[in-house]
């Protein structure tokens, strides 16, 4: 079986088929995304060679996957990760290629070099807009997933019961190993259905989740499991020493403040651990030699214990990735030996109040500032220094949100309102979108848990339900991580406009 590189998932279905495809459907924003990237994320780190088909810029889909733990652009340079983009123009092409079996042959000749094990269209839609000459853009799309031959995803938009998805049912629908949807339910907690499966599974239970910067989808954990702790335990700390150990300062500091136990060993630690009677567990690694931290993490997560697992390590020769994989093993804070004693044990401290599961930012939490909208529900305009504040906190607060869009209106004066009107229209203010007008003419529009793709729908639909308005072509858009720098300079450079 196939990892999906959603513990959750797996922990549910065993793993995917190979050499079968899976639909992930949802509205945007629903983290179907997401999910397609941590697909590519556990290929990689299996040593894989892996394959995407994207409408998102490549540069942006890294940035992403940066987010989400994963180094897709060290990959790509290695040559085991193949990223291709579509043309502009492709439905549009498309639909008029006389033999649409050609695209199959051309796209196959691209990744033939190395056969594929794992592959992602995200999403699907450029192969579904139009009917192709042969009338069959379903029957070509299935032919590609089979040239292929990896075990694949295939992203759509909404759900697959709507009627643009009828006439590809049969060929598309009905021939996939699984379907998995996902839908936002409130706040930052949004919700992954096993809509169908081609397989044996130990359990079809939804999972609730969060997005959780450099760990992806984190499922969360019932609130009851902090409670498996006996409250007499819940003050004592066990130290691991693993081919490594905790920095005098920091043993030191555990001392004073916690029942400490340490170990040099796995096997000496094996009954303490077992047991899971300690509200955290520290452990001191090698970063050039973390698996068997990682595999007995795993091993006390499904026993079921719930306390917190902190990951200690010198920062020198730690990698993003095995940070990543430390937090999707099970831990819950990768520090380094750098730290200050004092906010070693503050970051102990909070860990082991939280328990596992439940990240800061937990799914109750709201973003700080939510729009204020009118009588009539009609958003209000928010002041551009609290449009800031709010996208500051998205960025260095913690927050569990990893996209977001700031799309920057400047409309003639005579089509202010209008616009201002029109973007409205189209927000999700309830969901965390934020708009601001300024003393200059200016329109901002902080788009909540959002891509550049999607920013480019969102003004193709301001312009379709307004097609005398012209001042939606002057947007300028930045999108995060993508332009993380560009985002930091237009922060910096509000706040210096902001200082008296």
């Amino acid at each position: 079986m196939v990892s999906s590189g959603v513990e959750a998932l797996d922990e549910r279905l065993g793993g995917l088929v190979p050499s079968r495809y899976y639909i992930v459907s949802g509205a945007p924003g629903t983290g179907k995304s997401s999910a397609a990237l941590q697909f590519l994320g556990a290929g990689l780190d299996a040593g894989e060679r892996c394959a995407i088909l994207t409408q998102d810029d490549p540069d942006d889909l890294i940035a992403q996957a940066e987010f989400l733990g994963y180094d897709f652009r060290s990959a790509a340079e290695q040559d085991r990760l193949s990223v291709l983009q579509y043309r502009l123009d492709f439905a549009h092409n498309y639909a008029r290629v006389a033999e649409p079996a050609r695209l199959v042959d051309e796209l196959h000749e691209l990744l033939e070099n190395e056969p594929q094990q794992r592959f992602v269209i995200d999403s699907a839609v450029p192969f579904l807009d139009a009917e192709t000459a042969s009338g069959d853009p379903a029957g070509t799309l299935a032919g590609l997933l089979e040239r292929i031959g990896a075990t694949s995803y295939v992203t759509l938009p909404g759900d697959v019961d709507q009627p643009q998805y009828w006439r590809i049912y049969d060929r598309i629908v009905t021939g996939a190993a699984g379907i998995f949807h996902f839908d936002r339910v409130e706040g930052q907690l949004r919700e992954l259905s096993i809509r169908k499966l081609r397989q044996t599974a130990v359990s079809t239970e939804p999972i609730r989740f969060t997005l959780v910067p450099g760990t992806g989808i984190v499922e969360q954990a019932p609130l009851a499991q902090r409670h498996q702790v006996p409250d007499e335990a819940r003050r004592r700390v066990v130290v691991l020493n693993l081919e490594r150990t905790l920095p005098d300062d920091f043993a030191a500091g555990l001392e004073r403040a916690y029942e400490v136990r340490t170990f040099s060993a796995v096997a000496a630690a094996f009954t303490e651990l077992a047991r899971g009677h300690f509200g955290a567990l520290v452990v001191a690694l090698d970063p050039r030699t973390p698996e068997a931290a990682f595999d007995l993490v795993r091993q006390i997560r499904d026993l079921g214990i719930s306390s917190a697992i902190v990951f200690v390590s010198p920062r020198k020769a730690l990698r993003a990735t095995a940070r990543a994989r430390g937090l999707r093993a099970g831990g819950d804070e990768f520090l380094t030996e750098e730290l200050h004693p004092s906010e070693f044990l503050e970051r102990v401290e909070a860990s082991r109040r939280r328990g596992h599961g439940q990240p800061e930012g937990s799914a109750a939490a709201e973003s700080i500032i939510l729009q204020p909208v009118g009588d009539d529900g009609a958003p209000l305009p928010i002041e551009e220094a609290e449009l800031r504040r709010a996208v500051d906190n998205q960025i260095h607060a913690g927050s569990s949100h990893p996209y977001f869009a700031l799309a920057t209106f400047r409309p003639a004066p005579a089509h202010l309102d209008a616009t201002w009107r029109a973007l409205c229209g189209q927000l999700r203010v309830r969901e965390g979108d934020l708009v601001a007008r300024t003393e200059d003419g200016r329109i901002t529009a902080y788009l909540h848990d959002i891509n550049r793709r999607h920013v480019k729908e969102l003004l193709a639909r301001i312009r379709k339900a307004n097609p005398r308005l012209r001042a939606t072509d002057d947007v300028e858009v930045l999108t995060y991580p993508g332009d993380r720098a560009e985002v930091e300079a237009w922060l910096q450079a509000s706040a210096e406009v902001a200082v008296p």
